[in-house]
């Protein structure tokens, strides 16, 4: 009924300056930041505003414009820090001998001592950081840059360094759904040498199925050029996540998830490294208080190969169980400390590829 008002007396006075901010204010209180803008913008630039009123005005309009836009422009950075000790800091076999099938009459081979599972303590340092550009309440743009070193104390041979750069958009519907498209490109280093270079095609679909409940289909399609005289690959993975948070005292989280998809290696001699891959995994997580957060996560991949490997006559076939469980504590606004251990069994019918190992890791977070 205001708006109606201050419509017939501006369809009367069109230059009656403080209704028609009224007005403005009016669409504003409604939802309707592109009207109040319109409104504001008229004022301003009229002669007969003053110098002042024009400088205030501009103040409001400039915040109706970023709501317009879905917001401002934000930048998130994080940094974690964090030593640990791996029993097996080069995921190999803790066996010292192993069966050839093609080699059998000679017995078992020998496996040396630098060739297998080593433990060491290590340091990591991770950092990214994200920027988030809306251009509408439906659309925003964003990228990011993360970076990723962990060094073993014993020595540097098995180091490594990742550099991630992504980009894409998002898209937002009023109903919670969020769509995302982006694009990235890894670099990776072992032993201070170049590795490979992943480049990668991403999206997904946070669907909320309820006040508590959302599914997350996923879809990553990526090239893997190596740098070590190994084949390039091309992996495309299909995936979906349901996340439900339960109505407890305390609260918590649980997340289920599986996956699937198919790495080709390129050139048929190398038709025992192409592999169809399979997995699942659950997680919960519990807030006991506000400042904490306990976790525990698992989870179960399968492996299976396309072609005979090399000297033993059959398709390898492996499976990787993970587990892990820490805690998070806030120290601070933005400060938090994170221990964490976690196990992981690797086992195959290609003897190289049996390993285990023990993971401890006490990590501190700072996010900007």
């Amino acid at each position: 009924e205001a708006i109606t008002a201050f419509e017939r007396v501006l369809a009367l006075q069109p230059d009656n300056l403080p209704v028609r901010t009224e007005l403005a204010r009016a669409y504003a209180q409604l939802g309707d930041p592109a009207a109040a803008k319109r409104e504001l913008d008229l004022v301003t630039t009229n002669p007969a505003t003053p110098a002042n009123v024009k400088h205030n005005l501009s103040s409001y309009a400039s915040v109706l414009e970023e709501s317009l836009r879905g917001g401002p422009r934000t930048f998130h950075t994080t940094i974690t820090a964090g030593t640990g000790y791996d029993t097996n800091i080069n995921t190999a076999t803790a066996s010292s001998y192993l069966v050839v099938p093609a080699l059998s009459a000679l017995g078992p081979a020998r496996i040396e001592d630098g060739t297998r599972a080593q433990s060491s303590g290590f340091t990591q340092l991770t950092a990214t950081g994200t920027v988030r550009q809306p251009l509408s309440p439906a659309t925003a743009l964003f990228a990011s840059l993360s970076a990723d070193a962990k060094t073993p104390f014993e020595t540097s041979d098995y180091a490594h360094t990742t550099l991630t750069a992504e980009a894409g958009t998002q898209f937002f519907r009023p109903e919670g759904d969020i769509f995302t498209l982006g694009a990235s490109a890894q670099q990776f280093w072992f032993g201070g040498d170049d590795y490979s270079t992943t480049y990668a095609l991403n999206g997904s679909w946070h669907n909320p199925l309820s006040a508590s409940t959302s599914l997350t289909p996923y879809l990553s399609v990526s090239h893997i050029n190596y740098e070590t005289g190994l084949p390039d690959a091309h992996r495309i993975i299909l995936g979906s996540s349901l996340t439900h948070r339960l109505p407890t005292s305390m609260p918590t989280t649980l997340i289920a998830g599986l996956y699937g998809g198919h790495e080709e290696s390129e050139g048929t001699a190398a038709d025992h490294l192409s592999h169809n891959i399979y997995g699942g995994q659950f997680g919960i997580e519990i807030f006991p208080t506000d400042n904490l957060a306990l976790f525990t996560e698992a989870r179960l991949e399968h492996r299976a190969y396309s072609a005979p490997y090399p000297l033993f006559f059959t398709e390898r076939s492996d499976t990787q169980l993970d587990l892990s469980t820490g805690l998070t504590y806030a120290l601070t606004k933005g400060l938090s400390l994170r221990p964490s251990i976690s196990y992981r069994h690797a086992s195959s019918n290609v003897g190289f590829f049996n390993y285990s190992r023990w993971l401890t890791q006490l990590n501190l977070r700072y996010t900007l």
